[in-house]
């Protein structure tokens, strides 16, 4: 077994449920599918940080919009300090 391949480790070890069926590493269903087609340049990036990470490209697409989300949930010390000046 490949040690670098973190995905496949993951899959091996996941408890694989009713008729042989993977369960989900995530607490809520997935939604539709998405397509996404990137410049070269950052096909190249995702690829390369995906296989230094020893996951899937999807992997890092999913990490890098949950990152996102939550940032824009977590209020910024500006966003306080603008919202306590206006009461």
């Amino acid at each position: 077994m490949n040690s670098a391949n973190k995905g496949y480790e993951t899959v091996t070890q996941t408890d694989r449920g009713y008729a042989g069926h993977f369960s989900s590493p995530y607490s809520e269903p997935m939604g539709k599918p998405l397509s996404i087609r990137f410049p070269i340049s950052l096909d190249n990036f995702l690829e390369n940080e995906a296989k230094n990470l020893g996951v899937t490209k999807t992997a890092v697409v999913r990490e890098a919009v949950r990152l996102m989300e939550q940032q824009k949930q977590t209020p910024t010390a500006d966003t306080v300090n603008k919202l306590s000046e206006d009461s």
